[in-house]
């Protein structure tokens, strides 16, 4: 079974779940898996600081080379881009970095401009999608049998 990399924006804000849930049931019902970079995390909890002795494993930074591992594992990269307030999401930018460091393509869906504008995005990307729905469809096309 090929697997997709579900890779965007993690913040408490539950809709960053909701997409990766959605779009994981969608490829599997086309016989394709996928490895959602949130198992195993609070999303309301990881960027608090804490004491020693209530470190979690993902804190400072320990999500990194797991996430890394899955990009290698992956067959392709699903990267959501949506506008955050005031903010870039420098990792999901890392997880596009990794992905074509390591010749495996990624769909991008955004509508942001400077995003789909940049040289990383529309020169590099397999597709530039509008919607996850499109993305869910070039996925299929990419992997499906």
């Amino acid at each position: 079974m090929s697997n997709v990399y579900l890779g965007g924006t993690i913040t408490p804000d539950p809709k960053y779940a909701e997409w990766r849930t959605y779009v994981a049931t969608a490829l599997f019902e086309y016989g394709i898996g996928s490895i959602d970079p949130m198992r195993g995390k609070d999303a309301t909890d990881c960027t608090v600081p804490k004491s020693p002795k209530e470190t979690e494993v993902w804190d400072d930074g320990g999500f990194v080379a797991r996430d890394y591992r899955d990009i290698l594992r992956s067959d392709l990269l699903f990267i959501l881009f949506e506008w955050l307030p005031g903010r870039q999401s420098i990792g999901t930018w890392a997880e596009m970095g990794f992905a074509y460091g390591c010749d495996i393509p990624y769909i991008v869906v955004s509508q942001i401009p400077e995003v789909i504008t940049h040289p990383f995005v529309w020169k590099k990307a397999a597709k530039v999608c509008k919607d996850r729905h499109e993305g869910i469809e070039y996925a299929r096309f990419m992997l499906g049998e």
